[in-house]
């Protein structure tokens, strides 16, 4: 009976194992397209945009294009009390890498020391997330529900400020 359950035991850690190195794996090649991303200077189009009718103080959003395609798009929110920045990255105009930056000031003036900063990077494949990390986490696993209700949200978002390019909304 030992043997059976230390079997089991080996098979089911050779399993998990390989399912993260799998994900390491995934997680590095995207690392990779992200720095080759950032370091390119040579862009055949970078456009500004400021978006009007917003629910913030200012809205600004900037894309980074290279054979006709959005490679890389910024996204800046100012609110009351909060900055947002979100960075999004595309290969073959699927998002693969998305990184928000949210800054909160507990109060509106000009007291810096109550300012809070959280942060997700979020991982895709096939535009489906595969793996986020929050900067309060400590680095937990998020369950499957919860990757496929966070990506969706964030595959929308960009789908709306893509729409919003396209369709030449005002600017």
């Amino acid at each position: 009976m030992k043997a059976i359950f230390f079997i089991i035991t080996l098979i089911s850690f050779n399993f998990l194992l390989s399912q993260n190195l799998h994900l390491d794996s995934s997680l590095k090649k995207i690392n990779v397209k992200i720095e080759k991303i950032d370091t390119t200077r040579d862009w055949d189009a970078v456009n500004n945009y400021e978006i009007e009718n917003f629910s913030s103080n200012n809205a600004t959003l900037k894309t980074y294009n290279k054979k006709g395609e959005i490679v890389k798009m910024v996204f800046e929110a100012n609110y009351s009390t909060i900055k947002k920045e979100n960075v999004y990255y595309f290969d073959n105009d699927f998002l693969i890498y998305a990184f928000e930056k949210e800054i909160s000031n507990i109060i509106s003036n000009d007291i810096d020391d109550l300012a809070s900063e959280q942060t997700y990077k979020s991982y895709f494949e096939e535009e489906k997330l595969m793996r986020q990390f929050d900067s309060s986490d400590a680095g937990c696993l998020f369950s499957n529900d919860y990757l496929k209700a966070a990506g969706s949200s964030i595959v929308d978002e960009v789908g709306v400020l893509k729409s919003l390019i396209v369709s030449g909304a005002k600017f």
